[in-house]
């Protein structure tokens, strides 16, 4: 995400061209991980354009501390930036968040970044984990499971003897 001036020259090495790019892609080797191929994006300098710049977000929030999971709906928010301009990455300090979705509009944009995005959409969610209650409802499924191996059985066949002794006093 930073923006070049890429030098064009002819066969002599004389200076035909300059142009203002930005790395789109780097293809790499697969054994040697050298690059072998660079794609590259032309750019105006001074005038904005569309851009996918990394998101994260950074401290505990109030949820997090009660046992929430903090989760990243988006890795990558939308913009609309100068060259010059473009941020490394967008941080989203959470501390004050508490349960539920937190929103793009909760984001505080650099200066001279504009979100392309709606702002309404969901970029961190912060829930408590279902398998706590899934354990909860194990736990007395656990306790009926020693009935179903077969140390509980003389028991059980002892209560029914017990109750056709009980039919037959009367």
């Amino acid at each position: 995400n930073q923006l070049i001036e890429l030098k064009v020259k002819d066969d002599a090495g004389k200076a035909v061209s300059s142009h203002f790019v930005l790395t789109r892609e780097v293809q790499a080797h697969p054994v040697r991980r050298n690059p072998i191929h660079v794609d590259f994006l032309e750019v105006d300098p001074k005038a904005p354009f569309p851009m996918k710049v990394p998101f994260e977000v950074t401290g505990k929030s109030k949820a997090s501390i009660q046992g929430a999971n903090t989760q990243l709906v988006v890795k990558t928010l939308n913009v609309m930036v100068a060259p010059e301009a473009i941020p490394e990455k967008i941080v989203l300090d959470i501390t004050e968040c508490d349960f539920g979705v937190v929103r793009a509009k909760a984001i505080t944009m650099p200066k001279g970044v504009t979100l392309v995005d709606d702002v309404e959409m969901p970029v961190v969610s912060l829930r408590m984990p279902r398998g706590e209650k899934e354990e909860e409802a194990a736990a007395p499924a656990a306790g009926a499971a020693p009935a179903a191996d077969g140390n509980a059985a003389p028991a059980a066949a002892a209560g029914k003897e017990g109750e056709k002794k009980d039919e037959e006093k009367k």
